[in-house]
């Protein structure tokens, strides 16, 4: 009887054994059991951000500033007035070949002999016999220039006498310097503008009339005369016998 509670016994420690040995224990020590946790972690999958919208850059509209100019105004152009006889513009006297021989004169200035002397040079340029000064050609002269003075006054305005038995050259400066030689050496000027051409009174013989009537071969005398404006200025007034610059003839057919 005593056996059997011993065997009893002895069993039931075995079964213990067995019982600690499956879970894990054993006698004399504490043995642990590793146990690794698999724990599932979700990592969020990163979402690419989409590509930055670059905005064009705003550039302001600049508006020019508009400055108002005043319209300029044109001044018209200067309508000259043609006549058989423009006021020439003066130029250097011209250096005669060959010198002629100029007929002796008393009583004039130098002045007057230096415009006679000029157109005697151009017209022995073209063969032609050298002008006497006249006494009564030279009062005619001053009569018209007188006129042109008082009706005219500065505006240096020339026109042309009505008569048609002298031949006729004006001008006008606005000083007075020279006014005789002046005259002549501008009316000789027009040398390089003739062509040889027969006078018709139209196309450009104002640009060269008053030089074919100096050449003109018929014509023998001369008379000047000048008359101040009463502003500095003077009118001068050349008068030729027989006229010359006769339509439809050259100066060396006249």
């Amino acid at each position: 009887m005593q056996l059997s509670t011993r065997s009893a016994l002895a069993a039931l420690l075995m079964a213990a054994d067995v019982l600690a040995c499956g879970k894990g224990f054993h006698r004399g020590h504490r043995k642990f059991k590793h146990t690794t946790l698999s724990t599932s972690t979700r990592i969020p999958t990163a979402v690419p951000s989409p590509y930055p919208v670059v905005e064009p850059p705003v550039v302001p509209t600049i508006i020019p500033s508009v400055i108002e100019r005043p319209t300029p105004s044109l001044l018209p152009p200067v309508v000259i007035e043609l006549t058989p006889t423009p006021t020439p513009t003066p130029t250097p006297t011209p250096t005669p070949t060959p010198t002629p021989i100029t007929p002796a004169t008393s009583g004039l200035t130098a002045d007057e002999q230096a415009a006679l002397d000029s157109q005697n040079n151009a017209r022995a340029e073209v063969g032609a016999t050298a002008l006497t000064w006249d006494a009564g050609l030279a009062a005619d002269a001053l009569e018209w220039a007188q006129h042109l003075a008082s009706t005219a006054g500065s505006s240096g305005t020339l026109t042309h006498s009505s008569s048609t038995s002298e031949g006729e050259n004006l001008y006008w400066q606005s000083n007075s310097d020279s006014p005789y030689a002046n005259a002549a050496n501008a009316w000789v000027g027009e040398k390089n503008l003739y062509n040889g051409e027969a006078i018709t009174g139209s196309g450009n013989f104002e640009l060269y009339g008053h030089y074919t009537q100096i050449i003109w071969g018929s014509t023998s005398k001369i008379g000047m005369a000048v008359a101040d404006d009463g502003s500095g200025g003077y009118y001068v007034v050349a008068r030729y016998n027989p006229a010359g610059n006769m339509i439809g003839e050259t100066p060396s057919s006249g």
